[in-house]
């Protein structure tokens, strides 16, 4: 059961405990059985408890945006690998015509190039 419920949303514990039977008739909740949290809510059946006991929509919009953020992230990699691989091929194209102009090739040689 506890494999599938998130660590309490106080302590970050992992022993949570299922309670059934409440005093209003609606038969379960979880308590944590580290810090003893336990919510004031019942619910009708051990299904919408485990829903709402994972139910964390600032953690969840956290996650969602840091997953978004990862994903920019490659992106952003890729474009830049792309990118220096486009300037690694420029500068052996700028290294070539130089090798062929006479002219260039004596202004590098005389210390007049500015080194790319």
């Amino acid at each position: 059961m506890s494999d599938e419920l998130k660590a309490c949303p106080f302590c970050g514990g992992s022993d949570i405990r299922l309670e059934a039977f409440g005093d209003n008739g609606k038969p379960f909740r979880f308590e944590c059985c580290d810090c003893d949290y336990s919510p004031d809510w019942w619910l009708d059946t051990e299904a919408e408890a485990v829903a709402y006991w994972n139910t964390r929509p600032i953690e969840d919009g956290l996650r969602s945006q840091v997953d978004a953020m990862r994903e920019h992230y490659h992106q952003m990699s890729h474009q830049l690998a792309d990118a220096n691989a486009e300037i690694a091929r420029l500068k052996a194209e700028i290294a070539a015509h130089v090798e062929g102009n006479p002219v260039l090739r004596e202004m590098r040689d005389d210390d007049n190039w500015e080194e790319l």
